[in-house]
């Protein structure tokens, strides 16, 4: 089956922020399922779980190149659909990511277990699990931004039409925060993994 646009967002979402609703043991084993496609038996210890990561950077890329397509093509307003992509579709993305650098260095079964163990958090919570407190200024603009996004008025700011008036304060003021948060994930990769680590290379390359 021809691997689309659709078909691979859908099994990234599973992966990466689903939740279930019933059905547990299908729902794990459905996820199980799809992780022995990833990590094959024969990936070797040393190795991070690299054919799941290129397809989280693929789902990343798709998502950035679906932004440009609905706010050049199909014109709908740029600024909240942005501010999404730069906070919330950026955490999903780095907390795919780092689920990822934490498989080195353990037997393929290991590297499914702990994919599984980390993908079953929510994006936050799995980067807290693994950063700990240094990751708490970063994460408490993500909740600055849940709480600006949630406000009814900001909301209808952000969505209106500005191509003839320039950028709101609103959307200024959440684009400074949103390269602040993207530093800050940045920041707390390279001091937990260090540059010599394969995650690191894998995402430059």
């Amino acid at each position: 089956m021809h691997d689309d646009n659709a078909n691979i967002t859908r099994r990234m979402l599973l992966l990466l922020e689903g939740e279930c609703l019933y059905g547990d043991a299908a729902f794990a084993t459905t996820r199980n399922e799809i992780l022995l496609r990833y990590v094959k038996p024969t990936i070797r210890d040393e190795q991070i779980a690299l054919f799941f990561l290129n397809d989280v950077i693929r789902y990343w890329r798709t998502i950035c190149v679906d932004y440009e397509h609905k706010i050049n093509d199909q014109k709908k307003a740029p600024e909240i659909r942005l501010v999404k992509l730069r906070f919330s579709r950026m955490l999903l993305y780095f907390g795919g990511v780092v689920a990822v650098a934490e498989t080195r260095n353990m037997p393929a079964a290991a590297k499914r277990a702990k994919l599984l163990e980390l993908l079953s958090l929510p994006p936050h919570r799995r980067i807290e699990h693994v950063f700990g407190a240094g990751a708490q200024p970063t994460l408490e603009l993500y909740s600055e931004f849940l709480s600006t996004i949630d406000d009814a008025t900001t909301r209808a700011a952000l969505s209106e039409d500005r191509e003839d008036r320039g950028p709101s304060e609103t959307y200024n003021t959440l684009k400074v925060k949103a390269h602040d948060f993207k530093d800050g994930l940045m920041d707390q990769l390279l001091k937990h993994y260090k540059i010599d680590h394969p995650i690191v290379s894998a995402m430059l390359f």
